[in-house]
Formats: C-alpha cells, structure tokens, sequence
C-alpha cells in the first residue's frame, strides 16, 4: 500500500523494493497483501480522496507488478499463495498472539518462509505479540528506532 499512497513509511517501502529489484533484499508477502491493497485503494477512492482515473491506474500498476513478478523466476518479491498449511498456522498465531485473520496469515507466511524480519505497520500488532513472534522480530515500517538499524545493514 505504501508503495502506491504517499504515507508514513512510504520512503523505507521505496527504498526496500529498490534494493529487492537491485536483488540485495529478497521481499516475500502472502498473495493475500494484493487483495488487502486493493481494498485500502477502493476505500480511499470511496471517501473521495482518489479520483476514477487514479484509482484504476493504481489497480492497473498492482495486476501488472502482480503478473510481472509471479512470471519471473528471478522476481525481486516472492508472492506465496495461500494454502492449507498456512492457515492452519495462522490459525495458532489467531489463538496465541490474538491478532486478526489477516495479520496472523502475512505472520504464519513470514514465520514458514523463514524470514530474517517481518516489516508492518499496524499500532496494535506490536502490542499484542512483543515485537516478536517465534523469533521473528517484527519493525515498525514508520519507526526509525525500528527501520535505521535495518536500513543501515542492507546499505553495506
């Protein structure tokens, strides 16, 4: 969503999917991130922030990123589908952590995949699991507290 709205985190989001596309990162999301931006989209054209034009280009530039990215085995994201096996885990991170459906799927997709970090912003996500799931660490994207130490790494 940062990548297509001018928002808080959307300069760390920018400069995360330049270094995936310079292959110094590998970015990996449930396919679920697409439908959930497409929802945070509509509902900004809804409250009239958006215009028509603007709203269908976004979904445009979404599906094209989407298709390039699922044909190219070399992708710079990696988008994983949604399956038996991760709902299942997300359904244990729903219990344990007491996070939504949709918080507990991209965790139990980051968590099966074995990723280094979770990257998100969501005020009550931190709150409810520490900053810290099985020992994935989670960063706030709008933190520099949480994002500076990241960023200064991946600069090397």
């Amino acid at each position: 969503m940062k990548i297509y709205t001018q928002e808080a985190g959307t300069d760390i989001s920018e400069s995360l999917f330049a270094l995936a596309e310079e292959g110094r990162v590998k970015i990996v999301m449930s396919i679920w991130a697409v439908n959930e931006t497409i929802a945070a989209i509509d509902r900004t054209h809804r409250r009239k922030i958006i215009r028509d034009h603007q709203r269908d280009r976004i979904f445009a530039t979404i599906l094209k990123r989407t298709i390039d990215y699922a044909e190219k085995p070399d992708a710079p994201i990696d988008f994983i589908p949604v399956d038996s096996r991760l709902l299942n885990l997300s359904m244990d991170v729903i219990t344990g952590y007491h996070v939504s459906a949709d918080d507990a799927l991209h965790l139990s997709t980051a968590y099966a995949t074995d990723c280094e970090c979770f990257i998100f912003k969501d005020d009550k996500l931190r709150d409810t699991t520490g900053g810290n799931v099985s020992g994935m660490p989670l960063l706030d994207i709008t933190s520099h507290e949480d994002m500076n130490p990241l960023m200064k790494s991946l600069d090397k």
